[in-house]
């Protein structure tokens, strides 16, 4: 089975929040403006490949943020607890 548009954006925002150590729920701001840029980037991608396309639907922010910034909560705050800051 393909995977949709969607679940491929949200495969890659998960990599690059954990690349970039993001926290999606201390930084809801930086989290939504990686989801805008890998949408971009796979808008980009898709015109050119066969890549599945996006809905309309797709391109609301919450549809894949949210899911992204659940999954990484958890993640997110052991990360935090574990910094040196804390």
């Amino acid at each position: 089975m393909v995977p949709s548009g969607v679940a491929i954006i949200q495969d890659e925002v998960r990599e690059l929040v954990r690349r970039r150590a993001l926290d999606p729920v201390l930084e809801p701001d930086a989290t939504r403006r990686l989801v805008e840029e890998v949408v971009a980037d796979y808008l980009d991608r898709a015109a050119v490949s066969t890549l599945p396309p996006l809905s309309v639907v797709a391109f609301r922010a919450p549809r894949i943020v949210l899911p992204v910034m659940e999954s990484e909560g958890g993640e997110g705050a052991d990360l935090a607890e574990r910094s040196p800051a804390s």
